[in-house]
């Protein structure tokens, strides 16, 4: 439905990307994302976001938003680290969302972004905890 809504707003760079991204976090869910398939979706993302940009600068974000989450969702094993990238990616695109006038899907992902807040902070807790409750040694 997000794809339909990148086209509905005539942002095709939004929509190629997206879908890339679908098939990227398939694969990852899987556990068949590997170096190979993650530098193809990169590339892809990257020429086809750009060639298909209809957006101007303003829609270079869901580019950049998608080839970041593409590195990092193939680099980075640190929760704390994932749940960071993945607060930046909504930010851009809720930023992005609001500026095209996508406001269910701004609102949406504010939402997904503030649970993403809530639950790394539950997280940092848990790790602080656990780390007291530790014998120093």
């Amino acid at each position: 439905f997000l794809i339909i809504s990148q086209i509905v707003f005539w942002q095709l760079a939004g929509a190629v990307t997206m879908l890339f991204g679908a098939v990227r976090n398939y694969l990852a869910s899987r556990g068949s994302l590997n170096k190979q398939i993650s530098v193809f979706i990169f590339i892809a993302i990257g020429v086809l976001g750009i060639g298909m940009n209809t957006g101007g600068v303003i829609g270079l974000i869901p580019v950049a938003a998608s080839l970041i989450i593409t590195v990092t969702s193939y680099v980075l094993r640190d929760v704390v680290k994932i749940r960071l990238s993945v607060m930046f990616n909504l930010l851009l695109w809720v930023i992005y969302s609001f500026v095209i006038l996508d406001i269910i899907t701004g609102i949406t992902n504010s939402v997904a972004l503030f649970i993403n807040t809530v639950t790394l902070i539950r997280e940092l807790r848990f790790r602080s905890l656990s780390k007291a409750q530790q014998p120093q040694i």
